[in-house]
């Protein structure tokens, strides 16, 4: 049995749900990963929190799949952000210019 490349954990608070990821979070990964986060933002009844602190390695596939997470947040007018990011994985998420989207605290307008 092979040991998987990447890991998710799942946190659920009173406020928010915290995602945090670990190992290579790459095109392989992303196949697996993109169901599980995709249930987990449909089911998010508050802000989404996304620790990248233990990722070791994130591609373009991996970043898409943190973006299609925002966008899916920002469609039911919750709160979407990276709390703690790796240096490796800041430095490609700044170099892929998707830093100003996922490492700012974007409060989008709640619904009454």
């Amino acid at each position: 049995m092979e040991t998987p490349r990447f890991g998710l954990t799942l946190d659920r608070g009173s406020y928010a749900e915290t995602v945090s990821l670990s190992g290579e979070i790459d095109f392989a990964a992303s196949i697996e990963l993109r169901p599980k986060i995709d249930e987990i933002t449909r089911n998010c009844e508050g802000d989404l929190l996304l620790d990248l602190s233990q990722v070791t390695f994130i591609d373009s596939e991996g970043i898409k799949t943190l973006i299609i997470a925002f966008r899916r947040m920002r469609e039911k007018s919750a709160r979407a952000r990276v709390v703690s990011c790796s240096p490796r994985a800041m430095r490609v998420i700044k170099l892929a210019g998707a830093d100003q989207l996922l490492m700012t605290d974007h409060e989008f307008a709640r619904r009454s």
